[in-house]
């Protein structure tokens, strides 16, 4: 199964069962040990410039339809940028997605990324 199939399994579950998404992002996944160290290494080198490491910068709620936007801060920023850099745009999504989930916690993961 390609990336943006997973992905996009990935997502459904998201949206219809949260348990099994929260389960499935526990699942380890092949590089997950330099994508975790990559982005402990981008949050480390933001801690060591004094830049808080807020999971959330800011958000906006649209009135009308009630979608959240949300804005992610710079270090969340620059692991994306950088898996982007080294995978295609789906597992680089796919891997941030899990990465995040390791850093933050499955609860934290499951209600917040869209």
């Amino acid at each position: 199964m390609g990336f943006e199939q997973k992905l996009k399994d990935l997502l459904g579950l998201q949206e219809t069962h949260p348990e099994a998404f929260a389960a499935e992002l526990d699942q380890p996944w092949p590089g997950m040990g330099s994508d975790i160290e990559l982005a402990l290494r981008i949050m480390v080198e933001s801690q060591r410039q004094g830049r808080q490491l807020r999971l959330v910068e800011d958000f906006e709620i649209d009135g009308t339809t009630g979608e959240v936007g949300v804005l992610v801060p710079e270090w969340q920023t620059r692991i994306i940028v950088e898996f982007t850099s080294r995978f295609d745009e789906a597992e680089a999504r796919y891997r941030y997605l899990k990465t995040c989930n390791e850093l933050v916690g499955k609860r934290m993961a499951a209600h917040s990324v869209h």
